[in-house]
């Protein structure tokens, strides 16, 4: 049945309005995934599992339009709301209003929910989807829902994931940015209008470090600090300077210090290195936290602060984070969405931003923008507990060779296969895996052996031909926040 947005950017369907759940759900996620003092606790639901209402804290929530998924300190999957596409995962279509399980793995890594779909990261790089799938988002090459998890092909190399509303975004270990799902305005970045029901490639670029689908935009950051954009443009969420849709990427001025983004339903916030918050695209009412209503198609700065470090942009409304741990909240209160102790209905809007919350004390060290999370309904990091300092935080190692990765040996010479890899994160600790494949880009596979999972390699000369030697190096903090990079390696024996 044909979906439409409310007057509050939340996508309902016509057959029921639950307009009140939606709006709680997005806006326990924004908390969540914003909020000091949440990272670590255990929720309790009634009537729930008893697995979920164990001792394992919360490491990441995501949220739907009308359900939300969580990924909990051991690994398992959990969701509870609407689940008419089978978008909870427990092979069945029937709504849940206490948290069940997603299948019964324990090494799921990180969440994105889309408006009825998710998608999911495993430990050991693959990629799984559920729920609806009309226009190809879950990437599996069917268009049929799925009611539980089903991998999108057979790579294992995947490093993150982000859904838009009926598309998705994922990067790879090696920089590349892919994306399926609905594409008739732009939002998949292909160059094309056609919908994808298998991952295709943006372009050629290897420097891709963080993507945000919004409801039918996208942006996405590179590693040089520069900010890319393209989908939908009515109202200059793209922030180019007109409302002209995009179906590639289209760099968003000539700035290199964007820190990260967060796309919502029809305007985006982003977070620059100096601190400072800037938002674009719809403005009726006052998302973007400027003072104004106008819609805006270039970038405006939120007030004159430096210490913004956290931002999540919701359907019609904005929260952010600043270092020393208070929350602030802008835009539509219709729901009471804002946190701030009304439920104030039709009309009730602020256009700057509104302390909600100040933590007992202050955070220390203050979180770094360039982790920071990004929006509902993607997956982000939760900041460590207030009475804490900062939990340490999972980044991609960088990877470099000494040597030349394109190598010719004589047969039965010995090789040794060298990497310098460095951890970019706080705390935690960098392990490698090493694989090997026939092709360059796919069918990597580990190496059996204790031999393999050391920072340098040595492979067997013995056979002549051409093998690809790729090592995995990963940044683990605990057991589900990791970050990887990867180096390959070609090599032919003669």
């Amino acid at each position: 049945m044909q979906s439409k947005v409310n007057k509050e950017g939340f996508t309902m369907k016509n057959t029921v309005g639950p307009k009140k759940l939606t709006a709680l759900i997005i806006v326990v996620a924004m908390l969540l995934a914003l909020l000091p003092g949440i990272s670590g606790m255990p929720l309790y639901a009634a009537g729930g599992d008893a697995k979920w209402d164990g001792q394992s804290g919360i490491a990441q929530i995501a949220a739907g339009s009308e359900h939300a998924v969580a990924l909990k300190d051991d690994g398992t999957l959990w969701a509870w709301g609407r689940n008419w596409a089978g978008q909870l995962g427990d092979g069945t279509t029937d709504r849940k209003d206490a948290p069940v399980q997603v299948g019964g793995d324990d090494n799921w890594a990180s969440v994105a929910a889309g408006g009825d779909h998710n998608v999911a990261l495993k430990s050991d790089g693959t990629l799984w989807a559920w729920g609806y799938n009309y226009y190809g988002q879950l990437g599996d090459g069917t268009s049929g829902r799925k009611t539980t998890p089903v991998q999108v092909g057979g790579d294992e190399d995947w490093a993150s994931v982000s859904a838009g509303y009926n598309h998705t975004l994922a990067l790879k270990d090696d920089g590349t940015l892919w994306a399926w799902g609905r594409g008739d305005r732009g939002q998949l970045g292909n160059s094309s209008t056609d919908s994808q029901i298998t991952p295709v490639k943006i372009g050629n670029d290897t420097d891709w470090a963080s993507v945000s689908a919004g409801y039918d935009h996208t942006l996405a950051l590179k590693d040089d600090g520069t900010l890319w954009a393209w989908g939908v443009n009515g109202y200059g969420q793209l922030g180019d300077g007109t409302t002209d849709d995009k179906d590639a990427p289209l760099k968003v001025g000539d700035d290199t210090d964007w820190a990260s983004v967060a796309a919502g339903n029809e305007h985006t916030m982003a977070l620059k290195k100096d601190g400072t918050l800037w938002g674009w695209g719809v403005n009726e009412n006052g998302q973007l936290g400027d003072g104004t209503t106008d819609d805006k198609t270039l970038p405006v700065q939120v007030g004159d602060d430096e210490d913004w470090v956290g931002v999540s942009a919701g359907g019609y409304h904005t929260m952010a984070l600043k270092g020393n741990g208070t929350l602030w909240a802008w835009g539509n209160n219709y729901y009471g969405q804002l946190g701030d102790g009304s439920f104030a209905g039709v009309g009730a809007y602020e256009t700057t931003p509104v302390k909600i919350f100040t933590p007992e004390k202050k955070l220390s060290p203050s979180p770094d923008p360039s982790t920071a999370p990004t929006s509902a309904p993607t997956s982000a990091p939760t900041p460590a507990p207030t009475q804490k300092p900062a939990a340490a935080k999972a980044a991609k190692p960088k990877v470099t060779s000494p040597k030349k990765t394109k190598i010719s040996v004589k047969r039965k010479k010995k090789l040794t296969l060298k990497i310098k890899a460095k951890n970019m994160g706080k705390g935690g600790k960098l392990t490698y895996q090493w694989q090997s494949s026939k092709k360059q880009k796919s069918g990597f596979k580990n190496i059996k052996g204790k031999a393999a999972k050391k920072k340098n390699y040595k492979p067997s000369t013995k056979k002549k031909g051409r093998v690809f030697y790729r090592c995995r190096v990963t940044h683990a903090v605990g057991k589900t926040k990791k970050n990887r990079a990867s180096k390959v390696f070609r090599v032919t024996v003669k």
